[in-house]
């Protein structure tokens, strides 16, 4: 009797004890295992850092507005974060229901939803820190890291979505956007520019814009979780060079290029990019080499990629490079010509851009110099080709660029 009574007790006790681990482990966030190597006073958060390389940069080279944003796969949390160079956290934004659904889906949802109205990281949507910290706390789990920096020379990156991001867990990170702003208006027409690819905004060239993904596991440990960040560039060079030559008395004062079928906008989560909803940059040319009246002009449009017109007949829509020339006759007259040439086979054989396997958008590979295949020859009349490929139209409005210095 003694005996069975002592099994009892024994099995209520046990089964009491395991009641009581089982609602303990409940309380625990996603991602946790107490290993009983630390005392944690509260074992569902954890301390992160952040630590970028920069190595493969010129001091000067090194962007100073950095972005962390982070979200928790299973059990979603959004955490968004400013940082300065050296990874000191500067201020931070977050979205962590007390509350977490068991039943939560992973965030890998495959189609982005665009918020109506752009939002840029400059704005309110990141309150600073009084004084920079080197850690925060987060709950614990395996997140989706991604690390933005800009160097924001001319412009700030518009990113899109990143208030509807803190706001809602049910905005993912394939939601985010960088866009790059348009030129005002006023700046066109500063330039004087005649526009023959009008549909296209015209957008600023594209400032160094870097990028990292990835996923870390965030968990207690006895010094807090560094997470190492090696952004890489998502803009390219293009360096278009063109031959010019000149009949005697006439000289070049300035050599202006307009190039269309520009993103204006990358894809943060995945990098890519889309062939709809292109624009127009506009790029400075010099000349960098010249005997006599024959010229080279090379210039340099940072991208985020280019595409090439869908036939070679075209004279309007992506991949149209147009050309403002200004010259004077015998130092007494100035003359502004206009080119328009199709660049299609020019920018095919670069092979710039490569497709998603899933075909959702595209990839600009590499830096390129495209070179046009014909020589312009600019004489005091008017601007014409020597032949050669690549050339659809020249436009030479005598009524718009006949004008006295």
């Amino acid at each position: 009797m003694h005996i069975a009574r002592n099994i009892r007790v024994y099995m209520s006790v046990t089964v009491i004890l395991l009641l009581a681990m089982l609602m303990s482990c409940n309380k625990v966030q996603y991602g946790y295992v107490d290993t009983g190597e630390a005392d944690h006073s509260n074992p569902s958060i954890s301390e992160v850092s952040f630590s970028f390389d920069w190595s493969k940069m010129g001091e000067k080279e090194v962007p100073e507005d950095l972005t962390v944003v982070m979200s928790r796969i299973v059990n979603t949390v959004h955490y968004v974060y400013a940082l300065d160079k050296d990874g000191l956290i500067i201020g931070s934004a977050a979205n962590t229901p007390e509350l977490q659904d068991s039943t939560a889906v992973a965030d890998t949802s495959q189609a982005p939803q665009l918020p109506e109205t752009p939002d840029s990281l400059a704005g309110p949507v990141i309150p600073p820190f009084a004084e920079p910290s080197p850690t925060d706390t987060i709950l614990n789990g395996d997140y989706y890291v991604m690390a933005l920096a800009q160097a924001n020379k001319n412009y700030a990156y518009i990113i899109e979505g990143v208030d509807q991001f803190v706001d809602s867990l049910n905005i993912s990170m394939k939601d985010l956007y960088a866009a790059i702003p348009e030129v005002p208006e006023e700046d066109i027409v500063k330039e004087e520019i005649v526009d023959f690819n009008p549909m296209y905004p015209i957008i600023y060239p594209a400032e160094p814009l870097y990028l990292e993904v990835k996923k870390q596991s965030i968990y207690p440990q006895e010094d807090a979780n560094n997470v190492v960040l090696t952004p890489q560039t998502l803009v390219r060079k293009m360096t278009f060079k063109i031959n010019i030559s000149t009949e005697e008395g006439v000289k070049i004062e300035r050599l202006l290029g307009i190039m269309s079928g520009v993103p204006t906008k990358i894809q943060l989560m995945s990098g890519v990019v889309s062939r709809t909803g292109t624009g127009k940059v506009f790029f400075d040319m010099k000349d960098i080499f010249s005997n006599n009246n024959e010229y080279v002009f090379a210039g340099d449009a940072n991208v985020l990629g280019l595409f090439p017109a869908t036939k070679p007949g075209f004279i309007t829509g992506p991949g149209i490079l147009q050309i403002i020339l200004d010259a004077t006759v015998d130092g007494s007259a100035r003359r502004r010509f206009f080119a328009s040439i199709n660049l299609k086979e020019t920018i095919e054989k670069a092979d710039l851009m490569i497709q998603t396997e899933d075909h959702l958008g595209y990839r600009c590979l590499k830096d390129a110099v495209l070179e046009i295949p014909t020589t312009l020859v600019v004489s005091r009349d008017q601007i014409v080709s020597s032949g050669g490929n690549g050339l659809e139209v020249w436009y030479d409005n005598q009524n718009i660029i006949d004008t006295e210095i």
